[in-house]
């Protein structure tokens, strides 16, 4: 899923209403009343008040539709199943203005589509299965058909197999390798209704309704012969995903049962969560599950603890069918409303503070509270970070035009293009004084330290190795000329990852640094800038073509795993956990989720003014560079909008809000200064338009 840049400005919130079940304690309730007064307070009228920004804002829609079964989004573009029109292909680059590309009629209706490439894989009632080729959304071209024994109610595809719930037909898996001819592999069936299909690895997970089990895991490693592994019951559920170990299951007038799944054999169930209504649609992303819940709508479930789901926000005027998730958008489909699309609202970096350079900024790096940054013409500036709100500059040193810092043992080490290597003594931060230069015959565009010896992805001459080892005399230990334009570089143990610019990766064998041997090559499709290694897997900020994953387990041998072409120029990639953060040009930070690697999607993003070069993160917090705008320094839990400090945005957060704001022009208890967004030593309407703003609610 690929998150598309937006800019909507849709306030239409007359939709929305306060779910009182959620307000259950009387402060929440004097919070909303609050939020009512300061919207009329400061001019505002009082509508968009009626209810917690917390809620996710409607941003567009789709109307012409009768009742949809099925959403996937795949980029700009949503595939709805229709169970009266077929299925409708929509652009959805701009949510307030959705267009119809393209549209299948299909004798029956569609329930359920799947997407591979420019593939469509229909669930088509009581005709089965039905490929479509969709890569002209508006000449759809059919390729073939499998009728299966009943109603085809959803598809799942691995590899060159289509699985298909097919009702009372149970699990039907259908080889594809030949599109025009699908053939029969295998079925299982199980007492009861196989509603939904989810299929990892070689194990299907199944949702059913009936006399029997609810749940079911399938083992499908021999398509001809599933078996049964394990089972949950008795009962009846409708959708299944799978994330990870776990599994999700709208169970049928229960609610979202989450389930462990590390053993398929034995699934347990870890928790549940139980709306007022009706379930019957589920997608997860990250932490959170999405929930369609049919007359409450969209729910968005917080399941960090499976054993303790809580709700964290919700839109509660529609009648949810079925939904998808594409980075921050979630799409609802409902008989009712049709096609909703909605801003979640998660995952929306903000910036604490800023320190503004003179120069072009264009590589940090962040030991413990001090950021070292490269300012192209303004040299190496070092900043105390330990007040993100204030960060605070502690000395400078000019060089010709720094372009990457590596710190190590108070010692900087500043890749400074056709000045080459500066080394840097940086134990007096007010006062970072040269030690020594060396000049390598390209430009230095970065830098990597290992030990006493220093890697430079040194440009059309490609890598320079240097003994740093005496600080005051650094000398060259090694050559490697890279085919192309040798940008950055990271090294592993004695091995070197170096993004090599329309050449793609090189990996390189330095143990003998006078020796260099190639271990391996990989030509990405854009201009390879910055590369990241961890766990064999090599993460390539590639220009124009976004983040390139690879498998480097064999160097000689390297493959593509998955890719996210993000909307600007990939500058810079770093990695904590399973997020990768972007540093995408002219679109700012792009927060991808890379849990599986095969396929990365946005979780969010933040724009700066201009050019976005580099990104570091520690914590929760990420630290942005741009070239005019400089280094920010952003909350990536959601800033202001946190106020107990338990990384989360919800009600108890407006109900601080709302006792502080309830005493102007009294000193500021501790508890409060949370509050002072723009530290003027009072709690008034201007800390209120920081607030409702962060909120997305201006």
């Amino acid at each position: 899923m690929i998150q598309t840049k937006q800019h909507t400005n849709d306030n239409d919130e007359s939709n929305e209403k306060i779910d009182f079940n959620y307000l259950a304690s009387a402060k929440h309730f004097a919070a909303m009343v609050a939020i009512l007064i300061l919207g009329t307070a400061i001019g505002t009228p009082t509508r968009a008040y009626a209810q917690p920004c917390l809620s996710p804002l409607l941003i567009g829609g789709y109307d012409l539709l009768a009742t949809p079964q099925d959403v996937v989004v795949v980029g700009t573009t949503a595939y709805v199943a229709d169970a009266q029109l077929g299925l409708k292909i929509l652009d959805v680059s701009v949510p307030s203005s959705t267009i119809l590309l393209g549209l299948i009629d299909t004798p029956a209706g569609v329930r359920g589509v799947a997407i591979v490439g420019d593939i469509a894989y229909l669930a088509v009632d009581s005709d089965g299965l039905q490929i479509f080729d969709v890569s002209d959304p508006a000449s759809p071209v059919f390729l073939g058909a499998y009728d299966t024994p009943d109603q085809a109610l959803k598809v799942a595809v691995v590899g060159t197999n289509a699985y298909v719930a097919d009702a009372h037909g149970g699990l039907q898996i259908i080889d594809v390798s030949d599109l025009t001819v699908p053939t029969f592999l295998g079925s299982y069936i199980p007492t009861g209704i196989v509603n939904g299909i989810s299929v990892v690895g070689t194990t299907a997970y199944i949702s059913v309704s009936g006399l029997g089990f609810w749940f079911e895991t399938i083992n499908v490693s021999d398509p001809t012969a599933p078996s049964p592994l394990g089972a949950l019951g008795n009962g009846s559920a409708l959708g299944v995903a799978v994330a990870g170990t776990t599994a999700y299951i709208a169970r049928l007038n229960v609610g979202l049962e989450i389930v462990d799944v590390s053993n398929p054999a034995l699934p347990t169930i870890l928790g549940l969560y139980v709306p007022a209504n009706l379930v019957q649609d589920v997608a997860i992303v990250g932490t959170y599950a999405f929930l369609a819940t049919n007359q409450l709508g969209l729910q968005i479930v917080d399941v960090s603890d499976p054993t303790s789901p809580t709700l964290y926000s919700s839109f509660d005027a529609l009648d949810a069918k079925t939904l998808a998730v594409s980075g921050r958008n979630v799409y609802v489909g409902s008989p009712v409303s049709k096609l909703k699309i909605f801003d979640s609202g998660l995952l929306s970096p903000t910036l604490r503070g800023f320190v503004d350079s003179p120069g072009s900024a264009r590589h940090v790096k962040v030991i413990d509270t001090t950021a070292y940054m490269a300012d192209g013409a303004s040299g190496l500036h070092i900043i105390d970070v330990s007040d993100a709100t204030s960060p605070t500059l502690l000395g400078t040193l000019d060089t010709f035009l720094a372009s990457s810092v590596s710190v190590v043992n108070k010692i900087a080490y500043i890749a400074d293009r056709t000045a080459g290597l500066q080394i840097i003594d940086v134990r007096n931060s007010a006062a970072p004084s040269l030690l020594s230069t060396y000049n390598t015959p390209g430009a230095a565009f970065d830098v990597a330290l290992v030990g006493t010896t220093a890697y430079i992805a040194n440009g059309g001459p490609g890598l320079q190795i240097i003994d740093v080892s005496n600080s005051f005399s650094p000398s060259l230990s090694g050559t490697y000329n890279t085919p192309g334009s040798a940008r950055g570089i990271t090294m592993v143990g004695t091995t070197a990852y170096i993004a090599d610019n329309f050449s793609g990766l090189q990996i390189i064998d330095v143990s003998d640094p006078r020796n260099g041997v190639l271990l391996g090559t990989y030509d990405t499709p854009g201009a390879a800038t910055n590369v990241i290694v961890s766990n064999n897997v090599a993460y390539v900020a590639d220009g124009g073509s976004g983040l390139q994953i690879l498998d480097v387990r064999n160097p000689a041998s390297i493959s593509l795993l998955g890719s996210f072409d993000t909307r600007g120029f990939a500058h810079n990639v770093t990695l904590q956990g399973t997020t990768a953060y972007v540093a995408d040009g002219a679109w700012g930070l792009q927060i991808l989720d890379v849990s599986n690697l095969t396929s990365p999607f946005s979780l969010g993003t933040y724009d700066t003014p201009d050019t976005s070069f580099d990104v570091a993160v520690s914590g929760a917090t990420a630290y942005l560079l741009d070239r005019t705008f400089g280094l920010g320094i952003l909350d990536l839990g959601g800033g202001v909008r946190d106020l107990n400090g338990d990384s989360l945005s919800e009600l108890d957060d407006f109900a601080i809000f709302s006792d502080c704001f309830d005493a102007p022009d009294q000193p500021i208890s501790v508890e409060c200064e949370v509050t002072d967004f723009n530290l003027d030593g009072d709690v008034d309407e201007a800390d209120f338009a920081i607030f409702q703003a962060a909120f997305g609610c201006q």
